[in-house]
């Protein structure tokens, strides 16, 4: 139901608001840390940690920077501006693989076994996109290139007759993608919650998902991290550590309150949806 989907992204821009607000008073003793972020549902679990006070709790006191995708975050993470940064395991690996110094730290999310997912591929109604074969010289919208969503997007366009190389990708970020696709500056949209939703709720009428590709190409896939660089790690091995640690704590947060991780803000969103799957959020080091 809308209604409920409303009341969860209602809950989670609480979160995220309170995450931004200034410290006001904390310990001296905590250790000040930035984590470069994505303005996506994924990210949601850290920023209820930090309105919640779970990393307070561990000694840290978190600063966020949003960015379009991991792949804008990572080279600021190289230069010591972040600490640590959240990103999809493709752009994780095409970094280290070419020479960047940094590991993976803990586990973001991953896909379930069908969707319906927290990414899905969105169309016109009236567009005459259906499948894979029909995107074929079309443009479709992805927050980066040769990152895990493209690499999604182009497998199901692949898997349904098309041709990827066949497609133009274009570069827009999440928030600004169903406008895009609504003012037909776009064919189609690999499309993140919560903007997939609110995408639904003001233009149901025009939009329509066509697919959940991260799900159905690589089904219980892990598709993103949080990293940091080896030396910071190797300097800074109980503040990585109290990190990784906050993912236990946000599990067992949501527990106490009858969920399991991220699938309990996802079957909110999806209740509607019969056989609803969600992505999950999980803890992992």
């Amino acid at each position: 139901m809308l209604r409920s989907r409303r009341k969860f992204l209602t809950a989670l821009g609480a979160a995220l608001g309170a995450s931004a607000l200034p410290a006001r008073s904390r310990a001296q003793s905590l250790t000040k840390i930035r984590v470069g972020t994505i303005p996506i549902v994924d990210a949601a679990p850290l920023m209820i940690g930090i309105s919640k006070g779970f990393f307070r709790q561990e000694g840290l006191e978190v600063d966020t920077t949003p960015a379009p995708g991991g792949a804008a975050l990572l080279p600021s993470l190289a230069a010591g501006q972040f600490q640590f940064a959240f990103a999809n395991t493709t752009s994780g690996l095409l970094a280290i693989g070419e020479g960047l110094e940094f590991k993976f730290v803990t586990a973001g999310c991953s896909t379930a076994d069908h969707g319906p997912d927290l990414a899905g591929l969105m169309a016109r109604v009236d567009g005459g996109i259906n499948l894979g074969k029909d995107l074929a010289g079309k443009r479709l919208a992805v927050n980066n290139r040769n990152n895990i969503m493209w690499i999604r997007a182009a497998a199901w366009v692949d898997r349904t007759g098309g041709e990827s190389e066949r497609v133009n990708f274009v570069e827009i970020p999440f928030p600004q993608m169903v406008d895009a696709l609504v003012n037909n500056q776009v064919d189609a949209a690999m499309v993140n919650e919560p903007f997939l939703t609110v995408g639904l709720q003001n233009h149901g009428d025009k939009v329509k998902v066509l697919s959940w590709p991260m799900s159905e190409t690589a089904p219980n896939g892990v598709v993103s991290e949080y990293l940091a660089t080896k030396d910071y790690i190797a300097q800074n091995p109980q503040i990585v550590e109290s990190f990784a640690r906050f993912c236990a704590r946000y599990r067992l947060g949501v527990e106490e309150q009858g969920h399991s991780g991220m699938g309990a803000g996802s079957r909110r969103l999806y209740e509607d949806r019969a056989g609803a799957a969600p992505r999950h959020c999980v803890a992992g080091v």
